[in-house]
């Protein structure tokens, strides 16, 4: 059927990139506004505290997110798109204590033994079978990653929803 297996590992070469937005959601949609909330969820999930995000720590992230997709939105090609590495460069510049907090929180997945996820996409997830192989993903990753892959999955299941395809998801 011309698919594709995408294996997500740390020793695999196939990256999905946590930020990748799509632009061509619908006039309704709003893209960033999707990829901000997404990025909190992600940032939640790797903060690992019970209580959340404090509103402090959701405005710095959200900041930063408006900040680091704005090279991408002037010149809209895959080598702009933004990667882990940027928003936490972005954190690092903010004068709060929570950007500093939330970037060091980061740190493991930009620059530590899980920076896995910190990659451009360089595979098509836009092919008409994907296959999306996490058993790679060791206890640290595979949250996050699942979260990736569902997010891949929900962006890529707006864009057919606008198109008047259907998406089946097994």
């Amino acid at each position: 059927l011309g698919g594709q297996v995408i294996r997500l590992s740390p020793s695999s070469t196939d990256y999905v990139n946590p930020l990748d937005i799509n632009l061509n959601y619908s006039d309704e949609e709003n893209p960033l506004a999707l990829k901000s909330d997404f990025v909190l969820s992600f940032c939640e999930l790797i903060m690992g505290s019970k209580t959340g995000l404090e509103a402090i720590e959701k405005t710095v992230i959200d900041r930063a997110v408006q900040k680091i997709y704005q090279p991408y939105f002037a010149d809209p090609r895959p080598e702009n798109m933004p990667i882990l590495g940027d928003l936490y460069e972005c954190l690092r510049a903010q004068q709060e204590e929570q950007a500093q907090e939330l970037a060091t929180a980061l740190e493991l997945y930009v620059f530590g033994s899980l920076n896995y996820l910190n990659h451009r996409t360089n595979v098509n997830v836009d092919n008409r079978v994907a296959c999306y192989d996490i058993s790679g993903l060791g206890q640290n990753l595979k949250k996050p990653g699942m979260l990736t892959v569902q997010n891949n999955i929900w962006q890529r299941t707006i864009v057919n929803r606008y198109a008047g395809k259907t998406t089946r998801i097994y």
